[in-house]
């Protein structure tokens, strides 16, 4: 049987080092295995145009955790998705970063611009499927881009247990090779 990778996804692997600590027997048998990741980016491609949407869901962004083969999926794994430090300089205030995460998908587009709601970072669970989608629904979602893109891409760290274990980038920009013209999905809430 033939296997193909869809153009959208991007298939990262990255191999962790087997722990000098001894892991319990209660812990899952999973901890200390080889990891990889894939992500799908969705149907705009991993870029959104900053000329629209402030707070609106950057929709489409599907994670899956996979053994080191990339064969098996891996459910009931908490992954933390952080936007990588160099791209996180300046304070959130006024909407100018280009991408934040916020702790409930449900909220609003303006309730998202606020500083209070964004995050540098989210911790979720892979579902049965060994995913996590970084939109919760079409009406919904965790990832979220502002106003003040950057041409050359956001880098996305996937971290288990302290371990970067993949990264993966995204686009938000009207301008140059990367340009995006989808402004993301505004969330019923507003």
């Amino acid at each position: 049987m033939t296997s193909s990778i869809s153009r959208r996804s991007v298939a990262i692997g990255a191999a962790w080092t087997v722990p000098t600590i001894t892991v319990a027997a209660a812990a899952p048998a999973f901890a200390a295995s080889p990891r990889s990741i894939k992500v799908d980016v969705g149907p705009t491609g991993g870029k959104w145009t900053d000329n629209a949407g402030d707070g609106y869901i950057a929709q489409g962004v599907v994670i899956t955790l996979t053994n080191s083969t990339g064969q098996s999926t891996i459910s009931g794994a908490q992954l933390t998705i952080k936007v990588k430090d160099d791209n996180w300089q300046r304070p959130l205030a006024n909407n100018y970063d280009t991408f934040w995460f916020v702790p409930d998908p449900k909220i609003s587009s303006t309730v998202a611009q606020q500083r209070a709601n964004q995050l540098q970072s989210v911790t979720l669970t892979t579902d049965a499927n060994g995913q996590i989608r970084l939109n919760d629904g079409s009406a919904s979602g965790y990832l979220r881009h502002g106003s003040d893109g950057r041409p050359v891409g956001t880098v996305f760290e996937v971290i288990q247990g302290g371990v970067i274990i993949g990264t993966f980038m995204l686009y938000n920009t009207s301008t140059g090779a990367n340009r995006g013209t989808d402004p993301g999905v505004r969330p019923t809430a507003g």
